[in-house]
């Protein structure tokens, strides 16, 4: 759209021009920022499941609580297995356990 150039050298005329000009201006850009909103909201709620952001924090909340559960599963499978190994160790050992204390009690 092509603005009416200005015939007059009235300052009020000026002031009236730059005004209307910037209130154009003004609505252009209000329209413009509104719209990119609209978009990078929409971009934004279509990164999430149903485009819901709480279900979504939720889920990765469950899945941080499975790991620590996991974690402290192995963990607990671990020292149970090192003591299992030491007991075995120690069973198949037994006579030689045995012998070896008679021997330092002799």
């Amino acid at each position: 759209m092509q603005r009416k150039r200005l015939t007059t050298s009235d300052p009020r005329d000026i002031a009236e021009y730059v005004d209307a000009g910037m209130d154009a201006l003004e609505e252009k850009l209000i329209k413009h920022v509104d719209r990119r909103f609209d978009e990078l909201a929409d971009l934004l709620r279509g990164a999430f499941p149903e485009g819901d952001m709480t279900k979504h924090r939720l889920s990765h909340e469950r899945q941080l609580e499975a790991e620590a559960d996991f974690k402290s599963l192995r963990r607990s499978l671990v020292e149970k297995g090192a003591f299992g190994l030491l007991a075995a160790v120690a069973v198949i050992n037994w006579e030689a356990i045995k012998m070896a204390v008679r021997e330092f009690f002799k």
